[in-house]
């Protein structure tokens, strides 16, 4: 079964592209339809196959709940204590996430309605508006996966330029409702002395677009934090 994901039919493109233009970043609000912004937080909520993901330098690692629940307490302590000190003096993250890409790719997780939004991305409905108020013209795909933050959870600065990987463009379409400002999670942006030169708050049904490279992070999730900040997020490719 796939979800009816539609493109909001009253976005204004001109304005966009100018807005794009002089920042290449954009946050652009009500992106999608009410009823299709609703179907897909409900798909994040409830039917997701969430696992941790976090690094340690290059290597990445991924654990299903049931291996989380596996763990004794001094073993996911230790590992909440190795991810502190390597985020010290080092690029790290930790956050909850599933990959529609691979999970397309591999044909697991059929089941799955929320695998039909990397269709919707690669529509050339979707990819049109994207080249046209970014004006790059060489994007061809894109790639997705949801992410979950929760209390803990970050991401370190880093620019997402990675050689060979073909990234044009990163996208983040938030789906959290009633997110407060104070919890974190804020999607910043660095400027060269690394100080914070503009931030987006996840907002419901919100679009946020940069251009690879940027330099950029998310902030800690406080521990207060009341609710989930829920995404789908990914990078626009030649």
């Amino acid at each position: 079964m796939t979800l009816n994901i539609q493109l909001n039919t009253k976005l204004d493109s001109n304005h966009y592209r100018e807005v794009f233009r002089r920042h290449s970043r954009i946050h652009i609000p009500e992106i999608l339809m009410p009823d299709s912004a609703k179907c897909i937080l409900e798909n994040l909520q409830n039917k997701v196959p969430w696992q941790a993901h976090f690094n340690d330098g290059e290597k990445t690692y991924d654990l299903h709940r049931d291996q989380i629940a596996l763990l004794p307490d001094d073993k996911k302590t230790l590992i909440v204590e190795k991810l502190h000190e390597n985020a010290q003096s080092k690029f790290q993250y930790v956050f909850l996430n599933y990959s529609i890409s691979d999970a397309v790719e591999q044909k697991s997780n059929p089941d799955v309605e929320l695998n039909s939004f990397l269709d919707f991305v690669n529509s050339d409905e979707m990819l049109d508006f994207v080249r046209t108020i970014t004006q790059i013209k060489e994007i061809k795909f894109a790639d997705c996966q949801a992410t979950l933050y929760r209390p803990g959870h970050f991401l370190r600065a880093h620019n997402d330029d990675i050689e060979q990987a073909g990234r044009l463009l990163a996208y983040t379409f938030n789906f959290t409702p009633h997110w407060d400002t104070d919890y974190g999670g804020i999607l910043q942006f660095l400027d060269e002395e690394g100080d914070v030169d503009e931030g987006y708050s996840p907002k419901f049904n919100a679009l946020n677009l940069f251009k690879i490279p940027t330099r950029h992070c998310v902030s800690y999730v406080t521990p207060f934090a009341a609710v989930g900040r829920y995404s789908l997020i990914g990078w626009f490719r030649k």
